[in-house]
């Protein structure tokens, strides 16, 4: 199955940087994001004034730097875009916010190159939030404040997780054990034989990650600890999202 997408919103917002942007030709699995990016546009037009502390960060590509945005739809092996792409079709996994378990299938973002056709956990998406859905595998849990994660098993797991504002970390609940998720890419060892891959932090707990990308109005900037903080243009404005106006 390819979901082909064509002009002219495609020139607007490309999917490859994009995905699931309201102002791109096509959302994400669920609701799209209001996203900062939605809100400067409309304030750039002197029509409004945008409330930055209602935006939500767009999960797919954020917190991986500047080589995914200049490189195309790179394998998921390349560590840019780790937690984007897919490189196996038809295998399971987890969608760029976490939010559904998915299959790996094509997305064609363009009508003129075959290069433009990623590969992302797209298909056939399971809400890990939705509590109707049927237990998978043991120990899952769906409902509130549940997230997918990658598992040395066949399939991801829905797994309960909190995002942890006071340590930056994202605390994963599994059986009758609570992991914390301190970097990218971490594999937690359980006590029932299972090993869980730790997602980008910024991409399931964006608030953890400079909120509101600083609102346009600073810097994101990355402490020795390995955490990112808005530095604000205003020295006044003290807000995690550079939120005052």
């Amino acid at each position: 199955m390819n979901i082909k997408i064509d002009p002219p919103l495609h020139n607007l917002c490309t999917q490859h940087l994009f995905f699931g942007e309201q102002l791109s030709a096509f959302q994400s699995i669920g609701s799209s994001s209001l996203s900062p990016i939605t809100l400067a546009l409309l304030e750039d037009s002197s029509w409004y004034v945008a409330n930055y502390t209602v935006s939500s960060e767009i999960p797919f590509g954020r917190g991986s730097g500047c080589q995914f945005a200049r490189g195309g739809c790179i394998p998921d092996n390349d560590k840019n875009n780790w937690g984007f792409h897919c490189t196996d079709i038809d295998t399971l996994g987890c969608d760029p916010s976490h939010s559904f378990k998915a299959s790996c299938d094509f997305l064609d973002t363009s009508t003129d190159s075959s290069d433009s056709f990623c590969p992302m956990f797209v298909r056939g998406a399971v809400d890990c939030s939705d509590e109707s859905s049927q237990l998978a595998l043991t120990e899952e849990y769906y409902g509130k404040g549940s997230k997918c994660f990658n598992t040395d098993k066949s399939e991801p797991m829905c797994l309960r997780a909190v995002c942890n504002e006071l340590d930056y970390t994202i605390d994963v609940h599994y059986a009758d054990e609570v992991f914390s998720c301190s970097y990218d890419g971490q594999i937690i060892d359980t006590m029932e034989d299972l090993r869980i891959e730790c997602p980008r932090i910024a991409a399931v707990c964006p608030t953890l990650h400079c909120p509101s990308n600083c609102s346009g109005r600073g810097v994101c900037d990355e402490g020795r600890d390995g955490k990112h903080t808005c530095i604000c243009d205003n020295p006044f404005d003290n807000s995690p999202g550079c939120w005052a106006n």
